[in-house]
């Protein structure tokens, strides 16, 4: 499936399983995707469904199980280890809860200064100038360097950790949940930060979020993952105007509007059930049991993602007829 003419980084049939004792978890089943230079592709869904699995898996935080992720249409499975490092400073990632992705015991200026330090980016000289660049970028001045992370709201660490990313001049960035553990107005700058970025700096995003309101505003294209499996992909606009697959109605029914009579008038789908256990997913199309269009054949044949228009790519048996 070739979403993007020149991605700068795609993943073919990527599988993640995980071994728990004698059960086997699959966690990301077959997933194809494809980000251009300067894209964001949204990555939407219920918690436990794969979402953060597929960010680490991107940047081999993770190792897939099987499957192949290429940067800048190079293999990323058969790095050697001075490649690797290489696609280490050019891949980074914005993690979800910034009290815990940042070490208590280092000052912020070891902080954002310690990927400069591995990958010897910057001499001593420069060192201390180039961090405080990094933090002034995210409007941080420098009387925070000498300070640890115990000392600042939720937003100012998120900050630092966007500094920690963009000290190492990436191409490629995995939000994962950036936005989730911060009030509304943080929000809002955070994801002004980030846009701005993308803009100056032909940034590249794996955007992974609940909040669809916000994947709206900064994506480009969007992935809708359910139980470890991507359902549907489109461009913004066709997913937002024109959603196709069941779980995906369903998920932009539960998005408030701030119209108050659009909000009466919104009809809610509510799905049957609990997202199944990965350990022990239903047989044929994983959403099955929840889904209220199902048919006979969803129980044994779990369906394919194709390409109904331009873009738009959806899973579903109820579009089989119009191939």
């Amino acid at each position: 499936m070739n979403q993007v003419s020149s991605p700068l980084i795609q993943a073919t049939l990527l599988c993640k399983r995980f071994k728990v004792g004698k059960k086997c978890l699959n966690a990301l089943r077959d997933i194809n995707i494809s980000i251009g230079k300067g894209e964001t592709l949204g990555l939407v869904g219920e918690s436990g469904c794969g979402k953060s699995t597929m960010g680490k898996v991107l940047l081999r935080l993770e190792e897939p199980t099987s499957g192949n992720i290429y940067f800048q249409k190079k293999k990323v499975n058969s790095f050697s280890p001075s490649e690797m490092r290489t696609y280490r400073r050019s891949a980074q990632m914005i993690y979800q809860d910034p009290y815990a992705s940042l070490n208590p015991r280092m000052s912020i200026k070891d902080i954002v200064g310690e990927g400069l330090d591995i990958h010897k980016l910057a001499s001593s000289a420069i060192r201390e100038e180039t961090i405080l660049e990094a933090l002034a970028e995210v409007g941080l001045g420098r009387e925070v360097i000498e300070r640890y992370p115990h000392e600042f709201s939720g937003g100012q660490r998120q900050r630092i950790v966007i500094a920690r990313a963009m000290v190492m001049k990436p191409q490629f960035i995995v939000c994962d949940e950036p936005l989730s553990s911060l009030d509304m107005c943080t929000q809002k700058q955070i994801m002004t930060l980030l846009l701005r970025f993308k803009q100056e700096k032909q940034l590249t995003y794996l955007f992974i979020s609940h909040d669809l309101h916000a994947v709206r505003e900064i994506s480009d294209r969007v992935a809708v993952m359910y139980l470890g499996k991507i359902v549907e992909q489109a461009t913004n606009d066709q997913l937002f105007s024109t959603p196709l697959h069941p779980y995906t109605q369903a998920l932009l029914s539960a998005v408030p509007t701030m119209d108050p009579q659009k909000e009466r008038d919104r009809l809610r789908i509510i799905l049957k059930g609990e997202l199944p256990s990965p350990f022990n997913p239903p047989t044929g199309c994983a959403f099955h049991p929840r889904c209220p269009v199902a048919m006979p054949i969803c129980q044994k044949i779990d369906p394919c993602l194709k390409e109904l228009e331009s873009g738009h790519f959806v899973a579903c048996h109820k579009f089989d007829e119009a191939d």
